[in-house]
């Protein structure tokens, strides 16, 4: 704030400190600093807010995109401090489901090197889900969540109640810039969700546009060798009464 020419009154009354705490915490920075901190200092922004919200959903689609390919699509003179400046503003929040007992309804067996879909170690039954937790945090560059375990489903009401107001809210006011980057779960399209979170910035999950992508780059032998294996795989469904396959 000092650096952006803001006077001590302004910063103390924004950050609720006294005077003299801002003053002192400032001449602190100074005596610390190996440089002079010049208002306005550094290299001349390049990029709107549109254009890194478009470089950070292009890095999420595409992790292996490179700095030319960002820079021909941009039409801009992109560094790669900058694309990273980018990412870290982005907190990445995620949960998971761990199951809390000993059987999570799985059989597991040793096959040896080449050896799949043994038929005689298939066991066909119906599983149900086991008691567990749902393990929920985000991490930033700098930064981390609280870790929130809950038991039972998350559903988009709980997910606004025990997560999105209590949790996720203030960790993205307490980060200026953050950018929250989640996946397309049932919990967070949900509407209640999505109405909470118009308050913030987030990036759209690119599930689609990756698909698309995939789609287009698939090569037609592929298709062309699934179709010719066809018949192979209808006689070998036969073979086993509609059970499993080596397909």
């Amino acid at each position: 704030m000092k650096t952006a020419g803001w006077s001590t009154h302004r910063v103390a009354s924004q950050v609720d400190r006294s005077e003299c705490a801002v003053r002192n915490c400032w001449e602190q920075r100074i005596q610390e600093s190996a440089h002079v901190w010049k208002t306005g200092s550094g290299a001349t922004r390049k990029t709107m807010r549109r254009d890194d919200r478009r470089i950070v959903r292009q890095v999420l689609v595409d992790p292996t995109v490179t700095r030319s390919t960002i820079r021909a699509d941009e039409g801009l003179a992109i560094v790669s401090q900058t694309i990273s400046r980018h990412l870290a503003e982005v907190v990445f929040g995620d949960e998971s489901r761990f199951v809390r007992g000993t059987d999570d309804n799985c059989v597991r067996v040793w096959r040896c090197p080449g050896e799949r879909y043994n038929s005689p170690q298939y066991v066909l039954r119906h599983t149900g889900r086991t008691a567990g937790v749902i393990v929920w945090g985000t991490i930033a560059y700098d930064s981390r969540s609280t870790l929130i375990v809950m038991r039972g489903t998350l559903t988009g009401q709980r997910y606004v109640d025990n997560i999105l107001g209590p949790h996720v809210g203030p960790f993205l006011n307490g980060l200026p810039g953050a950018i929250l980057q989640q996946d397309n779960a049932r919990p967070h399209t949900a509407r209640v969700a999505q109405d909470l979170l118009r308050h913030f910035q987030a990036l759209p999950w690119p599930a689609q546009l990756a698909v698309q992508d995939l789609w287009a780059h698939l090569p037609q032998d592929n298709i062309r060798f699934l179709i010719n294996s066809m018949p192979d795989r209808v006689a070998a469904c036969i073979a086993a009464g509609g059970g499993p396959t080596r397909y």
